[in-house]
């Protein structure tokens, strides 16, 4: 009896050790968390030339800073929806 949980508790030593192994695989290509930023300091970032990247969907507007490649989102006001994309194109700031 004693040998029969033995060999049971060790396959399940070893499906969850595989399990975690590939959870934290899995966990290293989520994206980083991104932080909120108000419009006027994203643009502010832009003009600095501190933004990477920056994916527009809408009017919400997510990208990546230079420094660190920290990650964070913001919204844009409707006005500038239509020239957002043009404005960080001629900034040399890559848009998707």
């Amino acid at each position: 009896m004693k040998s029969r949980t033995a060999k049971l508790g060790l396959v399940v030593l070893v499906i969850l050790s595989v399990s975690l192994a590939v959870g934290l695989k899995w966990s290293s290509r989520v994206e980083p968390v991104s932080k909120p930023v108000a419009f006027r300091d994203f643009m502010r970032e832009v003009d600095g030339g501190n933004v990477e990247q920056v994916t527009i969907a809408g009017q919400k507007v997510s990208g990546v800073y230079r420094r660190g490649n920290e990650a964070f989102y913001t919204y844009a006001p409707a006005q500038y929806k239509d020239d957002l994309g043009h404005d960080l194109n001629a900034k040399g700031i890559a848009t998707r």
